[in-house]
């Protein structure tokens, strides 16, 4: 692990805004047809079993199934970054991978701000996993290979297990 390059504060934000992206097609627009705009203007915590799924399980099951599969979200792979384990620079375990999910949570509710000051994102806390940059040596293939195999697994998955009964 000594040798890789951290990622700093404004790629893995820019990898942040990409995910936002897919979040909010993914999960925010079927919300919005399901619930209408009543779920946006609305005062409500809860809506219901559609907005539990969506707002709550599948970015959570998604999030650390892309962590574990993959090394990262769509946005991290689309700025190659990684996220590894620390000790091994392989993939996380699944208890760093929940921890890692649940760190966020708390690090937002407690309005800590992750500074991606290089020398202290070595040393983060969260979980032992940081976010390093893909050398230059891996080729677009497997690049393009990886993001094929993300799109039939979703199309796969939903194929399986539709939304509607």
């Amino acid at each position: 692990m000594e040798n890789q390059e951290y990622a700093g504060f404004w790629i893995r934000f820019g990898a942040v805004l990409i995910d936002l992206v897919v979040i909010i097609i993914v999960c925010f627009v079927p919300l919005t047809l399901i619930y209408g705009e009543e779920y946006w203007v609305g005062e409500q915590l809860y809506y219901g079993f559609w907005d539990l799924i969506f707002s709550y399980i599948l970015p959570f099951v998604a999030t650390i199934w892309f962590w574990l599969r993959f090394f990262g979200t769509p946005g991290k792979m689309a700025l190659r970054l990684k996220i590894v384990d620390a000790k091994t620079g392989g993939k996380l375990s699944l208890g760093q991978a929940i921890g890692r999910y649940f760190a966020y949570i708390v690090a937002a509710l407690c309005k800590v701000k992750f500074i991606g000051n290089t020398s202290l994102n070595k040393h983060r806390l969260q979980f032992y996993s940081p976010v390093i940059r893909i050398s230059a040596n891996i080729k677009a293939s497997q690049l393009v290979k990886t993001e094929k195999h993300i799109v039939n697994s979703f199309v796969n998955f939903f194929y399986t297990h539709p939304l509607t009964s």
